[in-house]
Order: C-alpha cells, then structure tokens, then sequence
C-alpha cells in the first residue's frame, strides 16, 4: 500500500513539474524583443550546410541581431534524431544593420561597435575573429565566404585556440 501511495505522489508531482514547465510566459515587462518571418537563410559551418528561418532580436540596449535557425525534428517522439543549429550576428544596432558595410568580427570579448565590429555566436559559444575576418551586409543580406573564427577572444594570439570555419553564409532579414 505504501508504495502504491508513493508512486502516485511521484507521478502527481511530475505532472506538476511538467505542466508549469510547458505554461507560456506572458510577463509584458520590456525586455528583448524579437520577430520571425518565414524568410528562409542558409549559412554552412565546418563543411555542413543547414538551411533555417530566420529571425531577429532587439535587446534593451539597442543591439541588434539576426538569427538563423535550423531546427530539424524527423520524430516528435524521439528527441535523439533532433538537430538544432543557431547562426546569430549582433550589431552595433538596427540601424548599422540595414545600412550595410564590411563589418569585422570582433577578436574581444568586449565589441567596439565604433569600428563596426560585430559578433558572432553559433549556438554553443561566441566567435571570434583576429581583426581580418569580415562579413558583409549588403540589401539586407548578410555574406559570408570562407573565414575562420576561434572559440575564444584571440585579442592575445591564436595558438592552441580551437577554430570553427563558416564556409558560406547568405541570410537576408
């Protein structure tokens, strides 16, 4: 009986758990805000391409981002053929975003958006570059051909520094 009185509790608790993890945040209070269209980009990292929708995001401070998201579930039910792959670029704000230019990926962890430097996340950590990687923006398309971004500042020398090549990217927001 007593065991039977446990696994109820156990199950009961759970369902709790997991109803107040699935509710939707409807606080209203001004944070980042964002929006997603059904534009689809394309960026290809270390050999592998995806192709996602592509969305952005302003933050409280006026950084603008882009993001491309590839989301490929094959199984509702089986979370381990689940791929996720995020591309986002942030800028100085929105309005050096849509102007366009030759940005420099920033070689800090600290951005001087007065050089039009911008960063670079790929979903599991920043990118950073060593002062000669650039992208481009351009009608509102970023591009990218070929460059090669570490996985910590380089602001202090590359050696050792794993690296992560963006072979090619074309996301227009």
């Amino acid at each position: 009986m007593k065991t039977k009185t446990l696994l109820i509790n156990i199950i009961l608790a759970a369902f709790i758990v997991l109803g107040a993890c699935g509710k939707k945040n409807d606080d209203p209070s001004p944070q980042n805000t964002g929006t997603t269209s059904e534009t689809l980009g394309t960026f290809t990292y270390n050999g592998k391409k995806y192709t996602g929708k592509v969305s952005t995001q302003t933050f409280t401070d006026g950084k603008y981002s882009i993001l491309c998201e590839y989301d490929y579930k094959p199984s509702a039910t089986d979370y381990t053929t689940w791929e996720y792959e995020l591309f986002q670029i942030t800028f100085a704000n929105k309005a050096a975003a849509e102007k366009g230019g030759t940005f420099k990926v920033t070689s800090s962890s600290t951005l001087n958006f007065a050089n039009t430097e911008v960063s670079v996340f790929n979903g599991n950590s920043d990118l950073f570059g060593t002062g000669t990687q650039s992208i481009t923006v351009s009608n509102k398309t970023i591009t990218i051909n070929n460059i090669t971004l570490y996985t910590r500042p380089t602001n202090s020398g590359t050696a050792g520094i794993p690296t992560f090549t963006i072979n090619a990217a074309s996301i227009t927001f």
